[in-house]
């Protein structure tokens, strides 16, 4: 996972941790697939951002400074997770076509 802007980068099979403390923090988050995969969706689950969408994940603190309880927020140690879910992509030409042999009597 990567953004946009390339500030932050999270290699695969990894966790990583963002401290985000301040009303400045704007980032689109990508996934970004290994060979041979396609990027489903962002994960959908408890304290999760973003859940099932497929588009870039858009996190902005951006004018949080104008609401105490979203500031306050910030103060926490709440964690909130966001998680891409990958599949292998389908090889196309690949497989097999049922073919009746009959055989003349």
């Amino acid at each position: 996972m990567t953004t946009e802007s390339g500030e932050y980068n999270c290699a695969e099979g990894t966790e990583c941790t963002i401290d985000i403390v301040d009303a400045f923090f704007d980032e689109h988050f990508v996934a970004v697939p290994a060979e041979g995969h396609e990027f489903k969706h962002w994960k959908k689950v408890e304290r999760g951002l973003c859940g099932n969408s497929t588009e870039p994940c858009h996190l902005s603190t951006v004018d949080f400074d104008m609401f105490d309880s979203l500031m306050a927020l910030l103060d926490t140690e709440d964690m909130f997770y966001l998680e891409a879910e990958f599949a292998e992509k389908a090889v196309e030409g690949v497989g097999f076509e049922m073919i009746e042999v009959v055989s003349p009597t």
